[in-house]
C-alpha cells in the first residue's frame, strides 16, 4: 500500500470537547438518519420504534406489532434488503404510522425498516462455559435471549474458531464489549465490519486500535479521518485480509445517530453517555427524561444499562415519558409468533412458523385445541423461549386461531 506522507496524522486528534460532543451523538447501533430521509417534522400520526425483533406477526419490536408487508427494507449502508432478512434478534429501526392500542398491546404499519449489525468477522475464541466469545478482536457476550442461526448447530458451543459470523446486538461502552441479540454465519463477506469505541490512535504509524484490532488508516483521506479521538464510537469497514498485522480500512466514520421527529418513539438500547438519570443517551440518542416516570426506579439507570424509553422525538432528542430498565440476565424473556404453521415434524416434535423452528413438549399449554391439532396450515399464536443452544424456540403456549 502506498503511503501519503502528509500532515494528516496531526489532524487525527480532536479536542476533548469535540470528542465528547461526537460521543454523545454516536452509538454502536443503527444509523437512523436514512429512515424517511433523516430528521424531519414527522407530521400527524408518526412513530419510530428501535430495538431487536422479538417476534413475528408481522414483526414485533419492543412489544409493538408492526405490519411490514409494504415497508421499504434497507441495511445500514442504505442497500435494499428483503423481508427474509427480518429475523429474530436482528436489530432494527422502524419508521411507522401512529401506534394504536389493540388486544395485544400496540400496533402500527411500518413504512421503512433499517437493519444493522455490530460485527462481521472471524471468530477468534469461544468460551462456552462463560457465555462469551471474541469476534474480530471484539469481546461478545451471549445471553439467554441471544438467537443463533439454526445452521449453527450447538449454538455458542458449536462455533468454530476462524468461522466468519455476523453479530447483531448492542454495544456496552463500560465493559467495551457487545451484547449479542443474534449471531449468524457470514462466510463470503466482501468486507469485515466493527462498531466500537476507539482505544488509541497512532498518528505517526497511521494506525488506530479498536479492541484487539490494529487498523491501517493509510488508504483514507484527511477529510475521512477528521475529528477522530479515543473514546469515540465508530463504524469501520475493513478488508478481509490483514497486511503485516494491520487491517486496511475501507471506511471509518462516527456511528452517528439522528432521530427523526416523531410523535411517538419507543427505543430499546444501551445507555452510551450519562450525566444523570434524567439526562443520558441511548445508543447515541440524547434523552431528556426530566418529566419521565421510572417504574423500576432511577438508581438502575446508569452507563451501559439496557433500557426501554418511551416518549416522543423532537429536534433529535428523545423526550421520555417512561424509562424502564431491562434485565440482561433474565431467563423469562419470551418471543411471540403469529402465523400459519408451514411444516410439522411430529417425530421430532417441532413445527415451523415464519421460517422459525419451534419445539413442543408435554408442558406446553394449548388454547382452542390440543397437541393433535398441530398441522400445516393451522393459524396459531405462539409464546416461546429460546432452547438451550439458542438455535430454535421452545413453545410455552400455543393458541389456535383457525
Amino acid at each position: 500500500m502506498q503511503r501519503k506522507p502528509t500532515a494528516r496524522p496531526r489532524r487525527l486528534f480532536a479536542s476533548t470537547a469535540l470528542a465528547l460532543a461526537l460521543l454523545a451523538g454516536c452509538s454502536g447501533g443503527i444509523d437512523l438518519a436514512g429512515l424517511a430521509g433523516g430528521v424531519d417534522s414527522g407530521g400527524t400520526g408518526s412513530a419510530i420504534v428501535v430495538g431487536p425483533i422479538t417476534g413475528f406477526g408481522s414483526i414485533i419490536v419492543n412489544g409493538v406489532r408492526l405490519d411490514d408487508s409494504a415497508a421499504t427494507i434497507t441495511d445500514d449502508d442504505g442497500l435494499p434488503r428483503s423481508r427474509a432478512d427480518l429475523k429474530l434478534g436482528v436489530t432494527t429501526s422502524v419508521d411507522a404510522s401512529a401506534l394504536t392500542p389493540d388486544a395485544g398491546g400496540l400496533s402500527g404499519t411500518a413504512t421503512s425498516i433499517r437493519i444493522g449489525s455490530e460485527l462481521v468477522g472471524p471468530v477468534d475464541a469461544v468460551d462456552a462455559a462463560a457465555g462469551t466469545l471474541t469476534v474480530f478482536g471484539q469481546a461478545v457476550r451471549v445471553g439467554a435471549t441471544t438467537v443463533f442461526e439454526e445452521s449453527l448447530v450447538g449454538g455458542l458451543a458449536g462455533l468454530q474458531v476462524g468461522a466468519v459470523v455476523e453479530v447483531y446486538g448492542q454495544y456496552d461502552p463500560a465493559a467495551r464489549r457487545h451484547v449479542a441479540t443474534r449471531i449468524e454465519p457470514a462466510a463470503g463477506s466482501a468486507l469485515f465490519k466493527v462498531r466500537a469505541a476507539i482505544d488509541a490512535i497512532d498518528p505517526a504509524a497511521e494506525t488506530m486500535s479498536i479492541g484487539g484490532l490494529l487498523i491501517d488508516l493509510g488508504g483514507l483521506s484527511d477529510d475521512a479521518l477528521s475529528g477522530f479521538a479515543p473514546g469515540l464510537i465508530v463504524r469501520a469497514k475493513l478488508r478481509t485480509a490483514s497486511e503485516s498485522g494491520r487491517w486496511p480500512a475501507v471506511s471509518i466514520a462516527p456511528a452517528e445517530t439522528e432521530l427523526p421527529d416523531r410523535e411517538q418513539a419507543k427505543v430499546e438500547g444501551r445507555v452510551t453517555a450519562y450525566v444523570s438519570s434524567r439526562q443520558f443517551s441511548v445508543d447515541g440518542i440524547p434523552v431528556d427524561a426530566s418529566a419521565a416516570a421510572f417504574p423500576d426506579g432511577e438508581a438502575a439507570v446508569i452507563l451501559s444499562a439496557r433500557v426501554e424509553v418511551e416518549g416522543s422525538a423532537q429536534g433529535g432528542v428523545l423526550r421520555a415519558t417512561v424509562v424502564e430498565v431491562e434485565d440482561d440476565d433474565s431467563e423469562d424473556s419470551s418471543f411471540e409468533l403469529h402465523g400459519t404453521i408451514d411444516a410439522l415434524d411430529a417425530t421430532a416434535r417441532t413445527f415451523v412458523v415464519r421460517g422459525v423452528t419451534i419445539g413442543y413438549d408435554d408442558a406446553v399449554v394449548f388454547e382452542g385445541g390440543a397437541v393433535g391439532d398441530l398441522a400445516a396450515g393451522r393459524e396459531v399464536e405462539v409464546q416461546a423461549t429460546l432452547a438451550a443452544d439458542g438455535t430454535r424456540l421452545q413453545a410455552m403456549k400455543v393458541s389456535f386461531k383457525s
